[in-house]
């Protein structure tokens, strides 16, 4: 059944990234995210408790939907500076690793934010075969220093990386799309996703927030760390598959205490955990494709039509319909959106029907989901 993604609730929210939230002027299922991307360029790991500060997100929706003001926005309000941000977009391992040793190194360290308007451009050269920018980008999410070789020589990077970027994405279809079967290996599961509606344009007065000198630190504090890790761990097992979301709670939290000049809390990680499953909502609608070429693509693309076709008791659908609002015939062909179809007829999971046209015209096909046994 398909389901609809809840606004992102205000529980999930923390701190001063919270109030700046609600002041940028977009809706807040892009701004918090978009905001706790930026700050994690400006926060230092946690090294007492070992929690990295590094946040990759992307910015989901169709044309108009504000994501490119929300992210100037949110780097607006965080004061990130033009040494901090890198705005163009690598199209290799190599390139990337390019621009990060590219950039002047200052008293602010090796804390980068990559910035993308367009970050689709990023993930089409990962969906290219044999493309490592995947690689270090994964690496980057875990760790400092990144690089690799080849026959000519080495290459390495020292980088603590934060990214956010834009994805023009109007449904879940699109988005498996561009989040392929090469992203699914291990990319997909380090972004975090921003996503809402009813953006309006209007000016606004952005405030940034009062950086000090170099990075936002972790305060001194009396949590205790075991208790935190219990709540944190139980939330994980109270869910499906929520190792990669808890981690992930783990640097929200210490980053949004950090911007906010809060040590780490028992009340960061309960926003922390909030926003995660709000996460798990979107991951659970905007699902990256485990397809490995364009049948399988359109057979997954093929399948999630039927069952919103399902949840919204539509009957019969015509198939030249379906595939023209979808832009299959450009990407796969007609023929390809047929074969697809008798295939899954054959598996008794669709039916489907040749309705001849009254002038002698091409016959219509018309498909619509099986009845369930």
């Amino acid at each position: 059944m398909e389901t609809k993604l809840s606004p992102m609730p205000e529980a999930a929210m923390y701190g001063v990234l919270a109030s700046k939230a609600r002041e940028m002027g977009s809706p807040l299922g892009l701004a918090y995210p978009a905001l706790l991307a930026a700050a994690s360029a400006s926060v230092s790991d946690h090294l007492k408790y070992e929690i990295r500060s590094s946040i990759y997100c992307a910015l989901l929706g169709a044309v108009h939907a504000g994501k490119t003001e929300t992210k100037k926005r949110s780097v607006q309000t965080i004061g990130l500076t033009s040494e901090e941000i890198i705005n163009k977009t690598p199209s290799s391992d190599r390139g990337l690793i390019k621009l990060i040793n590219g950039k002047k190194r200052t008293d602010l360290g090796t804390n980068f934010l990559l910035n993308l308007d367009e970050m689709r451009a990023m993930l089409e050269k990962i969906n290219i075969n044999s493309s490592t920018l995947v690689d270090v980008l994964d690496e980057l999410w875990s760790s400092n220093c990144a690089g690799g070789a080849d026959k000519k020589d080495e290459f390495e990077a020292t980088a603590h990386l934060s990214v956010l970027g834009n994805v023009k994405c109007a449904s879940p279809e699109e988005f498996a799309e561009i989040f392929t079967q090469a992203t699914s290996k291990g990319l997909f599961d380090r972004f975090i996703f921003g996503i809402g509606e009813g953006f309006e344009w209007k000016p606004v007065t952005l405030k940034p927030i009062q950086r000090p000198v170099g990075l936002f630190c972790a305060k001194p504090d009396e949590l205790n760390f075991e208790a935190f890790l219990e709540r944190s761990l139980a939330w994980a097992r109270a869910g499906d598959d929520r190792g990669r979301l808890r981690e992930y709670a783990h640097r929200v939290a210490h980053v949004s205490s950090a911007v906010s000049g809060e040590p780490l809390s028992m009340s960061s990680l309960d926003a922390a955990l909030r926003f995660m499953e709000w996460q798990e909502q979107i991951r659970a609608i905007y699902k990256a494709s485990e397809a490995r070429n364009d049948d399988a693509q359109l057979t997954e693309a093929f399948l999630l039509a039927m069952e919103q076709c399902r949840s919204r008791s539509v009957e019969w659908v015509k198939l030249r319909d379906l595939a023209r609002k979808r832009h299959w015939y450009e990407k796969y062909g007609a023929p390809a959106c047929q074969r697809v179809v008798v295939a899954l007829a054959g598996q008794k999971i669709v039916e489907f029907k040749k309705v001849a046209l009254p002038n002698g015209g091409t016959e219509s096909w018309w498909v619509r989901p099986a009845e369930e046994e």
